[in-house]
């Protein structure tokens, strides 16, 4: 197995160190921008690889490697893969996978078209303690609760803190504790417990907005599984797994697990089964093996893996950036309260008294006081149900506006009126079309359902017509059933259809 190398960075001095455990991969070419040729040429020196290239058409073109191993900044991770499947070699790419779940989808189509390997080189899933964990999982009964940690003070925080924004910091460059550490934190549990059924992210943003740390709380059927990750603190690292009958620790950082601790019926053991001090060579090695047994299964399950962590991101990106945790506002609900109370006063009686006092008491000798106090009660109940009437109309107003009658200055439909208005109007496997009055000529709620509705794992692409008020919604089957309650709900659209 020939290797050739994109990118000098720390990533990449990881794996050569780790590689020189693996005789069986032959390091053949490293490739860097110009501006790193030098470190380049350093690392060739060093690690003893033949070539080196800054035209990155020409090692593809030119080199003899089977494999490209990506170890560039996260943005550069789609394009660089998807050129090297067209070249037709076979890729190792460093996580994240890509920037989005859509990138992850036309990356795993291509590769499997070609029939060419394509990995996510993610340590955790290698290594031999991880693989213990699997095989004491069923024995600890039924899960109640998964705690992730990975929590590591970066060595470029300070810079970063000091305006010196550096890719792992830089929001432009998908950086950011969740697409780095979280990483590892996800694809532990997704490749344990599956996609869950919800998923939220609270991050900590720095001044350009990154996640320098963040908690995402990711809810299943039966449990409920924390991931917390940052860059900006340090502490103890591990994963707890706990059952009705014991608990799983995976003690020390996710992309390590330096020992795993097992507690059943009371009996506790630490257990070490990895063979490497270096974190990296377990995957590389179980890499060489799946390529030189033709085991194209070992791919597929890796990218059923890595498009899933691909989707669960996208899903925690958007929750994150709608910034849609929920702050209560009692305040806000009180007011509100008070308005719908007052406007169901029943002033119809006291302003028919008061308007009666005040013209008899002009007919009364010595009324004089009392005529002052009725004309009093009139005015104040005049205004009052004068601001009745114009809380009526203003609530009036907005119900025309949640209609759609005036959607082009701004309405705002909630999500739950807008999903209890929708018809489904054809349903294949792949491909659903639902109809709403509300979208038509919404432009603003056609945007908002659009951007959400691609928030959903598997969800290809999602288009809203606001001249029919129909929402289109393409998606792979496959990946949409691998999320409990939105294979539910596929099954219910599809039978509605059907009848």
């Amino acid at each position: 197995m020939k290797l050739a190398i994109l990118g000098t960075g720390m990533i990449v001095h990881d794996a050569l160190k780790a590689l020189a455990f693996v005789p069986e991969i032959e390091r053949t070419a490293i490739w860097a921008r110009s501006h790193s040729k030098e470190s380049a040429e350093a690392l060739a020196r060093e690690y003893g690889i033949a070539h080196v290239y800054t035209d990155y058409e020409a090692l593809l073109r030119e080199t003899e490697a089977d494999f490209v191993y990506i170890g560039l900044v996260n943005t550069a991770h789609f394009l660089y893969a998807k050129r090297a499947l067209e070249a037709g070699k076979h890729v190792i790419v460093e996580k994240p996978f890509t920037v989005t779940g859509k990138e992850a989808r036309i990356l795993r189509d291509l590769a499997e078209e070609r029939r060419l390997f394509l990995i996510e080189a993610v340590t955790t899933l290698h290594l031999p303690n991880f693989h213990v964990i699997e095989r004491f999982l069923p024995q600890i009964g039924r899960i109640r609760s998964v705690q992730a940690n990975f929590s590591q003070y970066s060595s470029r925080y300070d810079s970063y803190r000091a305006g010196d924004v550096k890719p792992a910091f830089d929001p432009a460059c998908f950086g950011g504790a969740l697409n780095d550490l979280g990483s590892y934190n996800l694809n532990f549990i997704v490749r344990l417990f599956g996609v869950p059924e919800k998923a939220v992210y609270a991050p900590n943003l720095g001044f350009n907005g990154v996640d320098t740390s963040g908690a995402a709380l990711l809810v299943y059927e039966d449990f409920v599984a924390t991931a917390v990750n940052a860059k900006d603190s340090e502490s103890p690292s591990a994963i707890l797994i706990q059952g009705e009958k014991g608990w799983i620790r995976a003690d020390g950082t996710p992309n390590a697990i330096k020992s795993v601790t097992v507690c059943i019926d009371k009996k506790t053991q630490t257990i070490n089964e990895n063979a490497y001090e270096h974190r990296m060579v377990h995957e590389f090695k179980a890499f060489w093996e799946a390529y030189e047994a033709d085991d194209y299964g070992f791919v597929r399950r890796g990218l059923v893996q890595s498009v899933a962590v691909m989707g669960l991101l996208d899903t925690l990106h958007a929750y994150a950036a709608l910034g849609s945790l929920p702050k209560p506002c009692h305040f806000k609900e009180d007011i509100m309260n008070i308005k719908k109370t007052f406007q169901k006063l029943p002033l119809g009686i006291p302003l028919a008294a008061s308007t009666a006092g005040t013209i008899l008491t002009l007919f009364l000798d010595g009324s004089k006081r009392l005529h002052v106090l009725c004309g009093t009660a009139l005015a104040v109940l005049s205004a009052a149900h004068g601001a009745q009437h114009l809380l009526k109309i203003k609530c009036d107003a907005k119900k025309l506006l949640c209609r759609g009658c005036s959607a082009r200055e701004g309405a705002r439909i909630s999500l739950d009126a807008f999903c209890k208005s929708l018809t489904v109007r054809s349903a294949i496997a792949g491909r659903v079309r639902v109809g709403s009055p509300m979208l038509i000529g919404n432009e603003p709620l056609a945007a908002q359902i659009e951007a959400y509705a691609k928030t959903f794992q598997g969800v290809d692409d999602a288009v809203a017509n606001t001249a029919t008020g129909s929402l289109l919604i393409t998606y792979e089957p496959e990946e949409l059933r691998g999320v409990p309650g939105l294979a539910k709900l596929e099954a219910q659209v599809l039978r509605k259809n059907a009848r």
